[in-house]
């Protein structure tokens, strides 16, 4: 009950200023307690547990899966040093060639999930090597909203942006690396916009609305009662 409260007095008083980002990660550090120092940049470099963005920063609203921090030296990152690559199918290795995803959930409780209208994360800035790199975003209900592609074919790509398609819960980052040995893209710099609440099921709040009711004609018994208490 507390918990659909909570919800929908955060759906009532979300901010309008949509469609620009609100919150930045840019994996420089200090990093949060249980995840490592970043691995080696090299693909098929053996990574553990602790390397993988996960759940790390979920409460500034971000749930990863299949992102790992990768250490590329300085000035390789966009932000500095730090960035992020996709890992094996058993999540034991560094490859640039397997994609990740972003789950968005409320910053005040991270067992909210959220929606945004704006994401951006920005390549390394290596360049030139003609791979690509797609972001598609999602729905709560895994429904397709929008995608963009890029082709790595100048020094710098910049800012890779979602806007302008509606909200969305998930955004998978999806790279084809034309070879990965060559270092494929890392990425940096997770931005994205306000977090919207999910709504909760018209059921829930009609279930809601009946538990203050009870609870309003409790409170009432109760003090009809120590009135008429001798």
């Amino acid at each position: 009950m507390n918990k659909l409260l909570l919800t929908a007095v955060l759906c009532w008083i979300q901010a309008a200023s949509w469609a620009a980002p609100t919150t930045t990660l840019d994996f420089e550090g200090p990093f949060p307690l249980g995840l490592a120092a970043a691995t080696s940049y090299g693909n098929g470099t053996p990574i553990t547990e602790a390397n993988l963005i996960g759940s790390h920063f979920l409460s500034q609203g971000v749930l990863a899966e299949g992102a790992v921090l990768v250490d590329l030296g300085y000035g390789h990152a966009a932000s500095g040093r730090y960035g992020l690559s996709g890992t094996s199918v058993g999540q034991d290795a560094v490859d640039y060639a397997s994609g990740y995803s972003f789950e968005f959930f409320t910053q005040i409780d991270s067992s909210v999930r959220a929606q945004t209208d704006y994401f951006s994360i920005a390549p390394d800035r290596g360049g030139s090597s003609f791979n690509s790199i797609t972001l598609s975003a999602f729905d709560y209900e895994g429904k397709f909203v929008g995608s963009r592609s890029w082709i790595e074919n100048v020094s710098y790509l910049g800012i890779l942006e979602l806007d302008g398609i509606g909200m969305f819960h998930k955004v998978v980052v999806d790279p084809i690396a034309q070879n990965p040995y060559y270092g494929g893209m890392a990425m940096d710099l997770v931005s994205f916009g306000t977090l919207v609440a999910e709504i909760p099921e018209p059921e829930s709040i009609a279930l809601f609305g009946l538990a203050l009711a009870g609870l309003g004609l409790t409170r009432r018994k109760a003090k009809q009662a120590v009135l008429s208490a001798p």
